[in-house]
């Protein structure tokens, strides 16, 4: 049977996308709290795009959390491990002991392609969110219409244009926010990589607070536009940079997909800066485990 227009499309784009470095490897694992895009570029050829797409900020930085515990036992000690959580935000977004006795920070800041993106993902969550309500109010149904040109919509805001924005009525878009198709414009990175990681590194240094010295920071890279290459040009021209910081470990995270528990998970972790020891450790995995046609240690 001959395919239809838009499976190849689909099938076009996928394998487009598996020739990124930043793509999952897992390919018939069921994806929750994920996001598929189709980006279509100038030449008008798709590529697919699979991240991590959670609608409540706290919990995709308890899931990054999650990830990165397990990458930490995988990379530098074993699974199980045992955690406690003393703390959250006070000041860092994490205060966290192993059962080895290690106590230390977790802080999390996102590093993406423009200001633009992230306040069109916030009206995605948005949109999201209120999807999952039977009742909406319709000040919040006449703005998510404005953002998003809804179907359906039009009709429902006309009859009831002359009621107040505090009134809840049965609500249209009630359905799994999942399932949502949506389409819009994406920009291109309005800097170079490098800078915005100097940018984000810089701001979290900048915190007047005690502990930078035993505090992980994990950059949450939610490009639309991610490149081995690029992060290997950003990462030669930062060695003296990353030397400096005050922080002793700087992650470069990308999340693909994960249940709310941090399991059934993929992502990737790219360290830009570690101590000694675990820079050592991880020469070692690369020889004991191999890399793959991307150069990634996959395990």
């Amino acid at each position: 049977m001959a395919k239809t227009p838009e499976a190849a499309f689909l099938e076009e784009a996928r394998e487009r996308g598996k020739q990124n470095a930043f793509s999952p490897i897992d390919e018939i694992a069921e994806r929750k709290n994920c996001k598929r895009m189709i980006v279509i570029g100038l030449d008008g050829k798709p590529t697919e795009r699979i991240r991590l797409s959670v609608n409540d900020p706290a919990h995709r930085e308890e899931l990054i959390l999650l990830h990165y515990l397990r990458h930490h036992a995988n990379a530098f000690g074993s699974l199980p491990i045992g955690v406690n959580i003393w703390d959250r935000d006070n000041p860092w977004d994490f205060d966290v002991e192993l059962n080895d006795e290690r106590r230390f920070f977790v802080e999390i800041t996102a590093v993406g392609d423009s200001k633009f993106q992230f306040e069109r993902e916030k009206r995605e969550e948005k949109l999201a969110n209120e999807s999952m309500k039977p009742k909406i109010r319709l000040g919040d149904l006449r703005k998510l219409h404005k953002m998003f040109s809804l179907y359906g919509v039009d009709d429902l805001i006309k009859r009831y244009a002359k009621e107040p924005a505090a009134m809840t009525v049965t609500n249209p878009l009630h359905s799994d926010p999942s399932k949502r198709l949506i389409h819009g414009q994406i920009l291109r990175p309005d800097a170079r990589l490098a800078d915005k990681i100097v940018a984000a590194v810089n701001l979290k240094a900048a915190k007047k607070h005690d502990g930078k010295e035993k505090t992980v920071l994990i950059l949450d890279y939610r490009t639309n536009f991610p490149t081995k290459e690029g992060l290997l040009e950003a990462m030669a021209e930062l060695p003296d940079y990353f030397a400096a910081s005050p922080f002793p470990e700087i992650w470069l995270y990308h999340g693909y997909f994960s249940d709310d528990d941090g399991n059934n998970a993929e992502f990737s972790f790219a360290p830009l800066k570690l101590p000694e020891a675990q820079a050592r450790r991880f020469e070692q995995l690369a020889v004991e485990r191999g890399v793959d046609e991307h150069g990634r240690i996959v395990w």
